[in-house]
């Protein structure tokens, strides 16, 4: 960006012309008047940033321009090219021009540099303002929260910013001092007040004429109907016609944000969307019934979604977790491991070179916190251990190369049933929140995470079989039905601001929240409950329901799917099958997966799919890479010849001699010579180092000495020769290595 270019609302005001001035206010419907272009300026600027001005602005606008907001108050404020924005929305790049240039004429959007409109052939360069970027990300937050009409008072405290907070308390003549009062003690006095019948009855008739019209006429309908839509309420209330669906002037929208600033700020009137996307006004039940509180109120029914409006997810395998752990151990094993901190998610290049082959895979990257929990879940069982060597000269403490133990040879010949059952008690009795300790957006303290999964898990078994419901209605039926999930003791802090350490029904909201992140991560990645999407608005929302596997696991945590549990379009082979099939391309398909199986195909081959049958192919480069790691050819062949029940193709196999003597591979072996004092114990000494498991080489000609091959071991020379020596004493020889001629001497590997 230009040096001296302002990327505040203020400052792109002032660097626009009067003409533009007052074409922003006509798109906005701010009455500017007089001939004071400052005064213009700072009405402009008060309205812009007003929430209940970005509603009104941003439901007036159409598909394109709503969708380029979107993007860019979500997009962390940076800068875009139109062509950027136009594949960001998916919208052709001149339907994106014409939506930012009716942006660009309303002052939401600004361009690098000058204070022109957007030259014809240009590459602009386009951002929200900052102002702007927050207010719209809030109704954006807003939409997605969804309807609100039903929560308890303190949970839609937790909605509000702390300038709203400290408005409302003004409001009920309370005394605000910034830095000195906090959030949590204005809320909490707040909630004394307005249960108080003799406050609510003061505070409403303080208000306007047409405010208490509104009032009322909310009031009234939220008694029965949860409410009014924002259209319905504002021509109740006489500040909007019938047959107008936004105001048609500038004077009676600046009366309408007016009013319902004042019945807003007094906490009065409240504004939600709901699930479809539409506006409407409330009163909250605690204002209605002073006196009263929340948790006297029946719990809301949980209402399903209709099966025929739902897009169900792609299925994964029933044992995903245990199927991808198996991947994630062959890439430890095969490739230099990264540096990994538990609770910190492993170098981004990492994730993305194993996320091809996994069975829960992202757009590019695993999802977020998905290879830090499947390293969690091996390092709980043994499979991983911190690498002896140190991980970096820098690392954080407590970061750590991991390796993979001895224990995956018993690991990999375990059934697939057995490995998901060892992984999910690994998993539920977890002392930390492996499943959502890698998000930004929040983190929780003092909380016992086995209870929770224990407590959810049976809780999803009260669903209804086979149906749908809301994601986020569900984390919140889930809150409110376990107001004590987290616990007695616990603090919550969201990226969204605060924290929330309060009474119970203040942390129903952060309860849900955390529910909603549990069902989202190893509730699927375990397969306990499946996913899908439905369209919701402008957008789409997600939907849960609760899978066999999850209602098998409520009722008996230890229950897994059984092995043999496949896709459902997978086919299902014959028992006269092979557990694979090898073509003559040296394609091969994997019919009966077994962790074994995919154990040793990941050795020599490239996974080409998972589905609906798992594929692989030896090519030059995997048959090197096991070559490299020990494998001989004999054993390769041997394996597909087994497990296909068939000689290789000839194809195949004539590639696999050629692969291997390319590769040029040279064995090595350590061999060590030994020369007795007397040549005549040169036969009690062989026989002594065969007893102890030595292999002795052809003896050399001289009579005098013999040798004996060192066993293959991971270890250096001198360990494998400290063996030797006690080996030697043992059947009562003395090993002595050559007195060097001058200077210290090393033993010789």
């Amino acid at each position: 960006m230009e040096r001296g270019v302002a990327r505040n609302l203020l400052g792109r005001l002032n660097a626009r012309p009067p003409g533009d001035i007052a074409r922003i206010g006509e798109r906005w419907l701010v009455p500017l008047r007089g001939n004071d272009v400052r005064r213009h300026v700072g009405t402009l600027y008060r309205t812009m940033t007003d929430i209940r001005a970005a509603r009104m602005f941003y439901a007036g606008l159409t598909p394109v321009p709503a969708a380029i907001v979107r993007s860019l108050a979500l997009g962390g404020g940076e800068l875009h090219t139109l062509a950027d924005i136009a594949t960001q929305i998916e919208r052709p790049e001149n339907s994106t021009r014409d939506g930012a240039v009716s942006l660009f004429n309303a002052g939401v959007l600004a361009r690098e540099g000058d204070r022109q409109e957007l030259p014809i052939g240009a590459i602009p360069r386009l951002f929200l303002p900052r102002e702007l970027e927050q207010v719209f990300a809030r109704v954006l937050d807003e939409i997605e929260l969804g309807d609100m009409r039903h929560e308890s008072l303190r949970s839609l405290f937790a909605i509000l910013d702390d300038s709203d907070i400290e408005a409302a308390a003004q409001a009920w003549a309370m005394q605000v001092i910034p830095g000195i009062r906090g959030r949590n003690e204005l809320v909490e006095e707040l909630l004394q007040r307005i249960d108080d019948p003799d406050r609510v009855r003061r505070v409403s008739a303080s208000l306007g004429s047409e405010a208490q019209a509104l009032w009322v006429a909310v009031r009234d309908a939220s008694e029965s109907g949860g409410g009014l839509p924002w259209h319905d309420a504002l021509v109740a209330a006489g500040l909007l016609d019938a047959r107008e669906a936004m105001p048609s002037s500038a004077g009676a929208a600046d009366r309408i944000r007016e009013v319902l600033r004042e019945v807003e700020q007094s906490l009065l009137v409240w504004h939600s969307y709901d699930n479809a996307g539409e506006r409407w006004l409330f009163v909250p039940h605690e204002i209605r019934n002073p006196g009263t509180r929340l948790r006297n109120l029946p719990l809301e029914p949980l209402t399903p979604v209709p099966e025929s409006e739902v897009t169900v997810d792609a299925p994964s395998h029933p044992h995903a977790v245990a199927w991808d752990v198996l991947t994630v151990l062959r890439e430890l094993a095969s490739h230099r491991s990264p540096v990994w901190q538990p609770g910190e998610p492993p170098a981004r290049s990492w994730q993305r070179q194993v996320n091809p082959r996994l069975w829960t895979a992202g757009d590019g990257a695993p999802p977020d916190g998905y290879a830090g929990f499947l390293l969690s879940l091996a390092h709980q069982v043994g499979l991983i251990a911190p690498d002896e060597k140190p991980a970096s000269v820098g690392a954080d403490k407590g970061a750590f190369r991991p390796r993979v133990t001895d224990t995956v040879r018993g690991w990999r010949s375990r059934s697939f049933s057995a490995q998901t059952g060892t992984l999910r008690d690994a998993w539920r009795e977890h002392g930390t929140w492996v499943e959502g300790r890698e998000r930004d957006e929040i983190e929780v303290w003092g909380t016992a995470w086995p209870a929770v999964r224990s407590t959810l898990l049976a809780a999803i078994g009260t669903l209804e079989p086979g149906a749908w419901y809301r994601h986020r209605d569900l984390a919140q039926h889930l809150a409110a039905q376990h107001p004590s999930l987290l616990g007695s003791a616990f603090t919550v802090a969201s990226a969204r601001g605060g924290e929330s350490d309060g009474g119970r029904e203040g942390r129903i909201a952060r309860i849900a929240r955390v529910i909603a992140i549990e069902l989202d991560t190893a509730f699927r990645w375990f397969g306990l409950v499946e996913g899908g999407t439905i369209e919701a608005g402008a957008g789409r929302a997600s939907v849960l329901r609760l899978s066999e596997a999850g209602r098998l696991a409520s009722e008996r945590p230890d229950v897994v799917p059984a092995d043999d549990a496949r896709l459902p379009a997978a086919p299902v082979p014959d028992d006269n099958d092979p557990a694979l099939t090898v073509t003559d391309t040296g394609v091969i398909d994997l019919l009966r997966p077994a962790p074994l199986h995919i154990w040793s195909l990941s050795a020599f081959c490239d996974q080409v799919q998972l589905a609906p049958v798992p594929r692989y192919e030896i090519s030059k480069p995997s048959l090197g890479r096991a070559l490299a790691a020990g494998f001989d050819l004999d054993q390769v062949v041997q394996y597909l010849e087994r497990q296909s029940e068939l000689p290789l193709p000839e194809r195949v196999a004539m590639n696999l001699r050629e692969w291997t003597a390319g590769y040029r591979r040279v064995r090595m072996r350590r061999l060590l010579e030994l020369q007795p004092d007397d040549p005549a114990l040169l036969d009690d000494l062989a026989a002594a180092l065969e007893r102890e498991g030595y292999q002795i080489a052809e003896r050399p000609l001289d009579g005098v000495t013999i040798r004996v091959y060192l066993p293959e071991s991971g270890d250096d020379g001198a360990v494998v020769e400290d063996a030797l020596q006690r080996s030697l004493r043992a059947s009562g020889f003395a090993g002595q290595w050559p007195r060097p001629e001058a200077g210290p001497r090393r033993p010789r590997d």
